[in-house]
């Protein structure tokens, strides 16, 4: 049986992007045919970490479950999570990101990994497929974890917009995407969920 050329779409899903690695590394270990058609991968928030792990650096897929684990394990420990001041959120994240994406990272990337972003002051979304740097690359696949932060402040009319309007794509779809990564239900015409 020859399996078509297929595309995967990580959905935004905070910390519960640990349920996306476990997924992945189902997939690497039992899914040959898959991994041999696998073409590209497209995610956003979290699900953009996990993309970029899949495309780039599916051999540390381990390393990055730990990291994931111990990031929030930190993150629980601290008074008030990730708003407790004086924690580093973005630090923290951006030092997990830089341990498990290799050197060429950009390069293994390019138009492979497709990454979703808003915005944050006009709302409107792009997928982002070119990398010219590897730090490109950890800026675009790190960038909206902030946003998660914003729930945590509560929801006044103002913070309330601007979080769901910068939330409106969470699950990036590609051309002739055939499978999803999910970790809530979700319906869609253009995807079976895995």
């Amino acid at each position: 049986m020859t399996v078509p050329v297929v595309n995967l779409s990580f959905a935004a899903c905070g910390f519960l992007g640990i349920y996306q690695l476990g997924a992945c590394g189902a997939i690497l270990r039992h899914g040959d045919k898959l991994v041999s058609s696998l073409r590209a991968c497209a995610g956003a928030s979290a699900g953009a970490l996990v993309a970029a792990v899949m495309v780039t650096a599916p051999d540390k897929l381990q390393s990055v479950k730990e990291f994931t684990f111990r990031f929030a394990k930190d993150v629980r420990s601290q008074r008030f999570g990730a708003v407790t001041p004086g924690y580093n959120f973005m630090l923290t994240l951006r030092e997990g990101i830089e341990e498990f994406l290799p050197g060429d990272a950009h390069i293994k990337a390019g138009n492979r990994l497709h990454i979703s972003i808003t915005h944050s002051k006009s709302g409107k979304n792009t997928i982002v497929s070119s990398f010219a740097s590897r730090e490109d690359l950890i800026k675009v696949a790190g960038h909206k974890p902030e946003q998660i932060i914003l729930l945590y402040l509560g929801f006044n009319t103002k913070c309330c917009r601007k979080c769901l309007r910068s939330m409106a794509i969470v699950f990036p779809l590609i051309h002739c995407i055939v499978g999803s990564v999910l970790c809530f239900s979700q319906s869609s015409d253009r995807a079976m969920h895995i």
